[in-house]
């Protein structure tokens, strides 16, 4: 979904839940219900939108992290109007559904926008081909230290058995070829 898309979204959001507290009941419970949702519906869309012009990743994080909060408490109005018996439950499916997924988007947003910056710390990039010249390197120091003479020291003793075998292997072949074997493992 594209940020534009989502800003649609959460204004098409906002317009619902004006729709619906403009048909709640007169009562101090459904006017204090109805303008708590209001406000923190309506602060969906807003507070995403402010994401969208962050300056920086932190910034678009924090702000991300108020819309969780406004669509999580928009949630719970959301509840609370069907479980105090102002609204029918079928009436408010499919805004429950709404303020869940507007809440699920933005909760794994912020993770990712998250996890990018510490991926960038710790992590640099790895090309394919940084991969590969690494192995190759590592394939090359491993049969140099076997061809020097150099022992490699397994913490178990089938293991430097076996390393033993293979070793006096590469060691016979790469005499017995000579120049041929060492071409190859360049």
């Amino acid at each position: 979904m594209t940020p534009e898309e989502l800003k649609a979204r959460t204004k098409a959001f906002a317009l619902w839940i004006l729709k619906l507290v403009d048909t709640m009941p007169r009562s101090l419970s459904g006017q204090v219900i109805g303008r708590q949702l209001l406000l923190s519906a309506t602060s969906v869309g807003a507070n995403y939108r402010a994401a969208c012009r962050a300056q920086s990743r932190a910034e678009f994080a924090a702000k991300l992290s108020i819309v969780v909060e406004e669509a999580d408490e928009s949630l719970y109005w959301l509840e609370l109007l069907e479980e105090s018996g102002l609204f029918k439950a079928e009436r408010l499916i499919d805004l429950r559904r709404e303020a869940h997924e507007l809440l699920s988007i933005a909760i794994a947003s912020r993770k990712t926008s998250k996890q990018t910056d510490a991926d960038k710390r710790n992590h640099p990039p790895v090309s394919i081909i940084n991969r590969k010249s690494a192995i190759v390197r590592r394939r090359r120091k491993f049969h140099e230290r076997i061809t020097s003479g150099l022992t490699i020291r397994p913490n178990h003793h089938a293991q430097s058995a076996i390393f033993a075998l293979f070793s006096s292997f590469v060691t016979h072949h790469f005499f017995r070829l000579g120049s041929r074997t060492e071409r190859c493992l360049k």
